[in-house]
């Protein structure tokens, strides 16, 4: 029995996650990390971004679902968990999108986005963490929070990290 997430992601072999008593999501570390049941498990282990939204219905692609968020954006993404691949929702349906904050790349706003998946944002606070940076960044209302190895662009040390008000 631990508290310390990593500690848990490292020995396990599989993991029991549990909220007041109940048990929330069973499987190995992976599964659970990379498919949180739902949005305490998404919050209890890593960083995470968790957002409301609601299924638009299915995307031209396959696998692929069109969401709003909450603060009107949309876009395409794919269902979460090991049976994604059967996983169906109705028109309209509420859901929850997890981001992992180490799955977002971050870069300088260069000029107007144009392409699928990619959102402008600003800098709202920059925290220097040694060999990472910790960003929290306002996307049309909505705060991630990101984290991103600095120097991962082949830039040295401080030279890469984003400051407060930068457009992204």
């Amino acid at each position: 029995v631990t508290h310390d997430q990593q500690e848990a992601l490292s020995m396990s072999d599989t993991i029991v996650v549990m909220n007041r008593g109940s048990v929330q999501q069973t499987g190995n570390p992976r599964t659970i990390f990379r498919y949180p049941a739902n949005r305490f498990v998404a919050s209890f282990l890593g960083q995470s971004n968790v957002f409301s939204g609601t299924v638009l219905g299915r995307s031209q692609a396959a696998g692929l679902w069109r969401i709003r968020l909450e603060n009107g954006s949309e876009f395409e993404a794919r269902a979460g968990g090991p049976d994604r691949d059967t996983v169906s929702f109705a028109a309209h349906e509420a859901c929850d999108v997890v981001i992992r904050s180490s799955d977002v790349e971050l870069r300088p706003k260069t000029s107007s986005v144009a392409d699928e998946g990619i959102f402008e944002g600003t800098v709202i606070d920059a925290s220097y963490l040694g060999n990472d940076a910790d960003y929290l960044v306002d996307f049309a209302g909505l705060t991630l929070r990101i984290i991103r190895r600095i120097g991962a662009d082949g830039n040295d040390g401080d030279t890469s990290m984003f400051g407060a008000g930068e457009a992204v």
